[in-house]
């Protein structure tokens, strides 16, 4: 992540940020007891990702604590079988542009001290399974850009419609595999449930009491 989540040495965070982005940074890094200078070689997007992975954990929510987390444990002798390597999730993080990345943190900036109520309301609409609800509260954190919106379709939209591809194999098989997405991919006519439903896949929705 390092590697590719860096700015050139000749640049630093602050001189690609807004004067209100770099307070807002600023102000973050001291509540969150991470060192500005430390900040200064991330690209946005690296930046962003740490703030908002900082944010949850003060609010409970670490990320050791995930739903995968749980899955692993159960994993016994099965075998592991990737939908998208880790090369792919860096390539698309990374090769953004630029600007889109600017304008992603200083959306993340303004957006940090309603993210506790934000996270509620996911969470909220995941025990309840209210798929139309959690695509709709995914889409209001993509931003109302051109750039924003592109983004958007590459980090749900086309990873889906690949992951659907694979997720067809493996039903048109005679093996039996669990599949482990993560709920942002399922809800929303781009999502993979409906990507399922167009090859002929008919899906159930299970709800717990």
């Amino acid at each position: 992540m390092f590697s590719r989540g860096l700015l050139p040495a000749d640049t630093t965070l602050n001189a690609e940020l807004s004067e209100t982005a770099r307070a807002q940074l600023a102000a973050r890094a001291g509540e969150y007891g991470i060192e500005l200078s430390n900040l200064q070689r991330f690209s946005p997007m690296l930046a962003a990702q740490t703030l908002t992975v900082t944010s949850m954990a003060a609010l409970g929510y670490p990320s050791q604590s995930g739903v995968e987390q749980y899955f692993l444990q159960q994993l016994g002798s099965r075998r592991v079988l990737e939908l998208e390597s880790l090369e792919q999730q860096l390539d698309l993080l990374f090769s953004v542009p630029l600007p889109v990345q600017v304008e992603m943190l200083e959306s993340t900036l303004a957006q940090l001290d309603d993210i506790q109520h934000w996270l509620e309301a996911m969470v909220i609409a995941w025990l309840s399974g209210n798929a139309s609800e959690l695509d709709e509260l995914m889409q209001s954190q993509m931003g109302e850009s051109d750039g924003a919106i592109a983004f958007g379709k590459r980090l749900l939209d086309e990873r889906n419609t690949r992951m659907a591809d694979q997720i067809a194999g493996f039903l048109e098989s005679s093996g039996t595999f669990f599949v482990l997405v993560g709920a942002a991919h399922y809800p929303g006519p781009g999502g993979i449930l409906a990507a399922l439903d167009a090859r002929g896949f008919k899906g159930q929705q299970l709800l717990a009491d």
